[in-house]
């Protein structure tokens, strides 16, 4: 027989019961009873199911304790000379170290394989906040609820982990032998990514001390013997060097990029049709949303305009790729408000509130114009300070007589791009370009004199150091005398035009500024061998 609920569903079903219990009496006690039985049989079932899980799940937990309990017996000593390395490096006891690592059941088969003749080349541990191990781990994460997230150390794919944290990697460049106690500290290297503020920050900082490191390395083995070892060397260097700075720009441009507010309350997909937009006009409430959306915009694309106008600070001995640096920078920052302003979001926001006639369009219409002649003037300084990449890399990969041989293509480009730019032709902009290529030559000679910084002028014999310091003077001389010189008409002409228009100046006869040039050039390098000193 179908039983009867206790309580009634609704008022309807109420009032049922009660015309029932009317018609037919009140409940007997034998009814009652029924109720009383069941309930308790069914109490004593939910128990017993609860107790059978329970049991269940202690026996789990002592099968997996049982199995990290084997795990630790497995440790050897090559191990703990990982786990000791990590503790260290990480500001973890060594005991806290190996907690993390029986974490995992597969664990020690990576080791395995890091450790045999012919296996992996690498093992990889990440330290960064990661899901909590359930209970195949044999431990427990008291405080933490299921399915959230602590501070733990772990093995880690790489291409399957977002790093966020401290990446620590072994790796081994011999596989013909095995890694035992006694050769383990012979046979592996240790690495360490610390991508907390960022992966790209990471690894720059991570082999910045790699180019004090080749510059300081005296010997280089097979190099110093064969014929083209110098060479070799120095396109080494220039090499890390630009992979260097290749990450310097990315994290630049990752840093430059400016990142708007997701709309998430209006659905702007819908708005794919003028009709739809029409619509969306109509409604007052909606209109406002929008008009908020975008002045939410207007303000992050002010605040950048405001900074861009800033003067901004130099170091007194940045060079002139710093010039095309910053305006990389620049370049990349507008371009990405430009893409916003062209993406189809903003688009749908801006038409809506055009056919409603908002009065935030007229203020929207202004910025916009003021942000493609702040991206236009970026584009066009990059497009032409881009040549100077080229010619200034003497100034940075060379010592001063080699260097020499660049200053006129310098000069020349640098007369090019006044010529012929549109935004960068003034007089402040083109001065600031030729100190900073000053501030370059003179730290290309200080690093002649000083052995890239290895040694200090006191700790070189005194005949060494005064014939640098000569050479210095004298190919600077030779230079000077040969910028001096008559040239072709064609520079010739332009040459007292580009005088007189960056300093203000009349044209007059060009002898004076010969003269004023060189006593000007003979101060700046007393001054310049008092820097080096």
């Amino acid at each position: 027989t179908q039983r009867r609920r206790l309580f009634p569903r609704n008022e309807t079903e109420t009032r049922n019961v009660a015309t029932t219990q009317q018609q037919v009496g009140p409940v007997t006690n034998t009814n009652k009873q029924l109720d009383r039985i069941y309930f308790a049989s069914c109490s004593f079932v939910t128990w017993q199911l609860l107790f059978l899980l329970f049991y269940n799940h202690c026996l789990s937990q002592v099968k997996f304790q049982q199995a990290r309990e084997e795990r630790k017996k497995l440790l050897t000593v090559a191990h703990k000379y990982i786990f000791d390395i990590l503790a260290e490096r990480l500001c973890l006891l060594p005991a806290a170290v190996e907690e993390f690592i029986l974490d995992s059941p597969s664990s020690l088969a990576n080791f395995d394989k890091f450790f045999a003749k012919g296996g992996c080349t690498t093992i990889t541990f990440v330290y960064q906040e990661a899901e909590v191990p359930g209970i195949e781990s044999g431990r427990s994460y008291p405080g933490t609820p299921k399915g959230g997230k602590t501070l733990r150390l772990f093995l880690a794919n790489l291409s399957k982990t977002c790093l966020e944290g401290i990446c620590c990697s072994f790796m081994r460049s011999r596989v013909e032998i095995p890694l035992t106690s006694e050769n383990i500290h012979k046979e592996v290297c240790f690495s360490m990514i610390d991508a907390r503020l960022g992966l790209l920050k990471g690894i720059r900082d991570a082999y910045s001390f790699l180019l004090p490191a080749l510059d300081s390395h005296q010997n280089w083995g097979a190099l110093d013997k064969i014929r083209h070892g110098e060479k070799i060397k120095k396109n080494f260097k220039y090499n890390m060097k630009y992979y260097l700075s290749t990450l310097d720009d990315l994290q630049m441009y990752s840093e430059s990029t400016v990142h708007f507010k997701t709309v998430t309350d209006i659905d702007l997909s819908k708005l794919a049709s003028l009709d739809d937009m029409k619509v969306v006009a109509a409604n007052s409430d909606v209109v406002h949303q929008l008009e908020e959306i975008l002045m939410q915009w207007y303000k992050q694309i002010k605040q950048v305009l405001i900074e861009s106008n800033q003067l901004r600070k130099v170091d007194d001995s940045a060079g002139p790729l710093s010039e095309l640096q910053h305006w990389q920078r620049m370049s990349w920052r507008f371009n990405s408000i430009v893409k916003h302003i062209k993406g189809q979001a903003c688009k749908s926001v801006v038409m809506v509130l055009h056919i409603s006639g908002s009065k935030v369009m007229k203020v929207w219409r202004e910025l916009d114009s003021r942000i493609t002649d702040h991206a236009n003037e970026a584009k066009d300084n990059v497009k032409y300070l881009s040549i100077l990449e080229k010619v200034c890399r003497p100034l940075y990969n060379t010592d001063p007589v080699t260097m020499m041989e660049s200053v006129q293509n310098i000069i020349n480009a640098i007369q090019m791009i006044f010529t012929v730019s549109s935004f960068y032709n003034t007089r402040e902009r083109i001065s600031a370009l030729f100190i900073k290529v000053t501030n370059q030559m003179v730290t290309a000679c200080r690093s002649y004199i000083t052995d890239n910084g290895t040694c200090q002028i006191w700790d070189q014999d005194t005949e060494v150091i005064i014939k640098k310091i000569q050479t210095v003077c004298m190919n600077f001389k030779l230079k000077q005398s040969d910028m001096l010189a008559p040239r072709s008409a064609e520079f010739q002409t332009h040459f007292t035009e580009f005088m007189a228009k960056i300093q203000h100046l009349e044209v007059c006869d060009i002898s004076f500024y010969k003269d004023f040039y060189k006593y000007r050039c003979k101060d700046k390098l007393y001054i310049n061998v008092i820097r080096l000193l």
